[in-house]
């Protein structure tokens, strides 16, 4: 009587692992990879793919226009922080295609500075000299406005852009990962579009 139902409760169990390992044999068979389309839709809803933001400290000297005889009235300097991203506009230029059985191609925009911003807490005013006249701050603004912009050169010429596109790749085929494919091979195309 024993026997039989340990041959019953073995028999259960071995047809149970025997379901359990097709089921998971069938599994590895028949992956069901999402295609190349719910794929980039699935890029597309990132929208912008920030992948860096980098941290300057600035120093900006203002000297106002000379009075006649070339006395100067207004001069200013003070430090600001400004913070440079960089990213990749997913929203649109992203091409997909499977580049083999388990394999995708993914052509995205190339990395661009997504934004330039000046920290106005940190402005740190560290000399000023106002004779005869005050300030005119749209014309600081100005100044500052040139400062964003050299900070944004020099991020470029550090290799921002090129980490930025190396982060990129790492997420997009992470992503391609996550949905079942061994990996994704992605590739850059310039934009004419150009950052504000």
């Amino acid at each position: 009587m024993v026997r039989t139902w340990l041959a019953w409760i073995g028999l259960t169990l071995a047809l149970g692992l025997a379901v359990a390992g097709g089921i998971l044999v069938w599994m590895r068979l028949d992956p069901r990879l999402p295609s190349d389309v719910e794929v980039r839709a699935q890029i597309e809803r990132i929208g912008t793919l920030r992948t860096g933001e980098y941290l300057y400290r600035d120093v900006v000297f203002f000297d106002g226009p000379d009075r006649p005889l070339g006395i100067r009235v207004t001069e200013l300097l003070f430090s600001v922080e400004l913070v440079v991203s960089t990213g990749i506009d997913l929203t649109t230029g992203v091409q997909v295609s499977k580049a083999g059985a388990d394999t995708l191609a993914v052509t995205v925009p190339a990395a661009r500075i997504v934004r330039v911003d000046a920290d106005e807490q940190t402005i740190e005013q560290l000399f000023v000299r106002e004779r005869w006249a005050s300030i005119d701050f749209t014309q600081v603004g100005n100044e500052l406005e040139r400062a964003k912009e050299r900070v944004a050169v020099d991020a470029v010429e550090r290799g921002a852009l090129r980490r930025a596109e190396s982060r990129a790749r790492q997420i997009i085929d992470a992503l391609a990962r996550s949905r079942g494919y061994a990996g994704a091979d992605v590739s850059f195309v310039a934009t004419q579009e150009v950052a504000q």
